[in-house]
């Protein structure tokens, strides 16, 4: 008897002497003090409590778990040992299991705020946002000032997208305690998302300022700054933070992605392939593996990593995104939109991917309807990033719309880059040299218009260089194209401020930009000052609205002085079409008939040789009310996939036309293409993007081109080319007209023979097809550019005259 009283006496000894280590800080004495109470009284529940709680603060995880437990098993109602096993089990990521006992701690003791904010900590982990708001609100009715609950709703608002109240959360926990790290971490984050960098970097500086080696906070730091582009700043935080914790696969993923901005994909992928070996359930790595993989061209692997991120993470908006970018890029449509979907209900306010969503769904003439489009430039109209430039043109025609769909994106993917430094004056070359730059310099629309202005270029003034960032392929326009330029310099391995840099060391004067805001265009190195001098021409039919392209070559037409306030740059303008033209172009020979083309003998033969992008439900309409009105008649358009084909066979039938109406034309080679204009009698242009170098082969193969113009540089294309060939009867201004004249030529044979007479022979004598006209009129504009660079006189609007 005497013996076991003294055991105790011991054992509470101990018991008391492991509380004043703990409360002196002290864990390793605690713990010894513990573990021998413990092995006096082996069920002593308060020990093991303690015990747990000592090896908890010691992050020594497994073994708190199993001295809670014990505790647990001994008293099924011990909140304090409950609490402690829910901690341990959420550090092991047993989420489920740890929820469930935190929901019975709650159970047992409905005033524990801890529990409830516990609660809502899991359910942010496990993606239950809607949930976790609700339990960090029922911790803050019980303890209005607990911080971390504040903060646990915040993470929950803004996993929501809900920032507003977000901000508003986190500024109440910063309230409480201002140099409380989550809360000041949290609302950068938060700013980071709407875009707000500066007041973001201003909230990590101060969260540093409370703990400088706060790896979320530098981490936050370096991600900002890579959005303001300073780069090097970036690097150098990441790079510190894996010197000192090497196994921090957030920080090589933070890396990759700034590799990725500076356009190092090799140097990426090594980036984010350490990361995903340190943590393979990392989606973020998986979704910027997949970034680089895609602009390095390899897409079936970006693909495979894109699907592996959301596999991973479900609710990877990025992840989604990313995987309707690859399937649109092979033109596996019908897979993007749904992954687009994916991505919008998961994230609806995902920069840009609205409009990626509505292109998918254009090029197979699956139009999701007028209320779908409608939003998406309502949307654009309040400045909302949904949508690029290039489907901007074929939304809308109003000039002022495009101009700010296109700031917007241009200000978002592509502003101005002052890494290098400012180009001083280049020295006299005793020729002015022309940069053309493309990813076109092959068999392409653009390299079929262009070539002959190349070879014609007047060597005694010009010296002109090619930059080509396309694909590096041998096809007899290309060789073409080596033969013309004086230098082709291929480009499509360097990063964007590369290429400048290189531009720069050949002293190019004036840079022309053929591509604009189209796909594999290069406008970073435009952004990066390529040259003194840098015009858009060709590629882009409207403003790129930066303010680093100075002019933008044009005509009268497709820039009246009417609409000159919705073009960024200054004018350059032609006095005839902007567009230049091949008169090498070959028109086959070989004999075509009707029949082999799928088309009647004797029907009138209306041709629609533009891609199904630019068909709309409007515009089809009307292609299909000129075929009722003409009877025996068809429509001959481009075949451009098997889906595109399916839908608009189930939308012309759907509107009361036999589907054997529409007749489609798969592709072929440029001459036997021009060949089989002949067949047809008579070209129907689309609205708001006209036919560009379709309408030009159209009329350099005899065909008469109807167009209605409309009002934007895009849609006035047409008209500027039956101007300058010496047609304008052909052009009208509304749907009333254009179906009028469709069916009047049709109808009346004789009119239109006159047409093709006239066209005939205004082929070779008017303004259109004078390929040596162009060539000294568009030198005037490039000398006169040159002449004020010269003389130290700003970008102004210039003619020929």
């Amino acid at each position: 008897m005497g013996d076991d009283s003294s055991h105790l006496d011991r054992a509470k000894q101990l018991f008391f002497r492991g509380l004043d280590h703990m409360d002196g800080g002290d864990l390793k004495a605690a713990e010894a003090a513990f573990r021998a109470t413990l092995a006096i009284v082996p069920q002593h529940g308060p020990s093991l409590n303690n015990l747990a709680l000592v090896l908890r603060k010691q992050n020594r995880i497994g073994e708190s778990a199993a001295a809670a437990e014990a505790a647990v098993a001994i008293d099924k109602t011990n909140t304090d040992a409950l609490s402690v096993l829910a901690d341990c089990y959420r550090e092991q990521r047993r989420y489920d299991e740890s929820l469930d006992i935190l929901r019975t701690v709650a159970a047992l003791d409905p005033s524990n705020a801890e529990a409830f904010s516990n609660q809502s900590f899991i359910l942010n982990r496990t993606t239950r946002h809607t949930e976790a708001v609700a339990s960090a609100e029922r911790a803050l009715a019980i303890e209005p000032r607990h911080v971390d609950a504040h903060v646990n709703r915040a993470n929950a608002l803004a996993a929501l997208r809900n920032y507003r109240d977000a901000l508003a959360a986190y500024d109440s926990a910063i309230a409480i305690r201002p140099d409380l790290e989550s809360g000041l971490i949290g609302r950068a984050a938060v700013l980071f998302r709407l875009d707000r960098f500066e007041e973001a970097l201003k909230i990590y500086d101060r969260a540093l300022e409370t703990n400088p080696r706060s790896e979320a906070g530098r981490l936050g730091r370096a991600a900002v700054l890579a959005r303001l582009k300073d780069y090097e700043s970036s690097l150098a935080i990441y790079d510190r933070l894996l010197a000192e914790k090497p196994d921090l696969a957030e920080a090589w993923n933070g890396r990759g992605n700034v590799l990725v901005d500076l356009q190092n994909y090799r140097e990426a992928l090594f980036a984010f392939d350490k990361a995903l070996e340190i943590d393979p359930a990392l989606a973020a790595s998986w979704v910027g593996r997949g970034h680089a993989l895609y602009d390095l061209g390899q897409d079936a692997q970006a693909l495979d990593a894109y699907c592996r991120a959301t596999a991973i993470d479900p609710n990877s908006a990025d992840g989604w995104q990313g995987r309707g970018d690859v399937c649109s890029k092979l033109k596996k449509y019908e897979d993007a939109i749904p992954a687009y979907d994916r991505a919008l209900a998961i994230a609806p306010d995902l920069e840009f991917v609205r409009g990626s969503w509505l292109t998918a769904h254009k090029m197979i003439c699956s139009w999701p309807g007028e209320a779908a489009t409608n939003d998406i430039l309502a949307r654009a109209g309040r400045g909302e990033k949904v949508l690029g430039p290039f489907l901007g043109l074929h939304l809308t025609d109003a000039p002022a719309l495009q101009q700010a769909i296109t700031a917007i994106f241009a200000d978002a993917k592509f502003p101005r880059d002052r890494a290098l430094p400012a180009i001083g004056k280049y020295g006299e070359h005793g020729r002015i040299r022309l940069g053309y730059f493309s990813a076109d310099l092959h068999t392409h629309a653009t390299a079929f218009l262009i070539s002959e202005l190349i070879e014609r270029h007047d060597r005694s003034r010009f010296e002109v260089s090619a930059f080509s960032f396309g694909p590096d392929q041998t096809d007899a326009m290309r060789e073409r194209l080596r033969g013309a330029f004086d230098r082709f310099i291929d480009v499509g391995h360097l990063s964007d401020r590369e290429a400048a840099s290189l531009a720069r060391s050949h002293e190019i004067d004036i840079a022309i930009d053929l591509k604009g805001f189209t796909t594999d265009s290069r406008p970073g190195i435009f952004a990066a000052r390529a040259a003194p001098i840098q015009v858009s021409y060709l590629g882009f039919p409207g403003t790129m609205a930066t303010n680093y392209i100075d002019y933008l070559i044009a005509d009268p037409v497709v820039i009246p002085e009417t609409q000159r306030a919705f073009y960024t740059e200054k004018i350059a303008r032609l006095p005839d079409s902007y567009q230049v033209n091949d008169t090498k172009r070959e028109i086959s020979q070989a004999p075509v008939s009707r029949a082999a083309c799928g088309l009647p003998e004797d029907g009138f033969v209306f041709c629609g040789f533009n891609v199904s992008f630019k068909l709309s439900a409007p515009m089809l309409d009307d292609l299909l009310a000129i075929l009722k009105r003409v009877e025996g008649s068809v429509l001959w358009m481009l075949e451009d996939s098997a889906a595109s084909v399916r839908n608009l066979r189930r939308e012309v039938e759907a509107r009361g036309v036999s589907q054997n109406r529409v007749v489609f034309a798969p592709r072929a080679p440029l001459p036997e293409h021009l060949a089989r204009h002949r067949l047809a009698d008579l070209f129907l242009d689309m609205l708001p993007v006209n036919a560009h170098t379709t309408a030009s082969d159209a009329l350099w193969a005899g065909l008469p081109v109807l167009t209605r113009q409309g009002e934007a540089f895009a849609g006035r294309v047409a008209a500027s080319l039956l101007h300058a060939i010496g047609l304008p009867e052909l052009i009208v201004t509304t749907r009333e007209e254009y179906v009028a004249l469709a069916v009047d030529l049709a109808t009346n044979p004789d009119k239109l023979a006159r047409i093709r007479d006239k066209l005939a022979a205004n082929r070779l004598t008017t303004p259109l097809f004078d390929i040596q006209r162009f060539t000294t009129n568009i030198e005037t504009l490039y000398a006169r550019m040159y002449d004020r660079y010269r003389r130290d006189l700003p970008p102004v609007d210039i003619d020929t005259l």
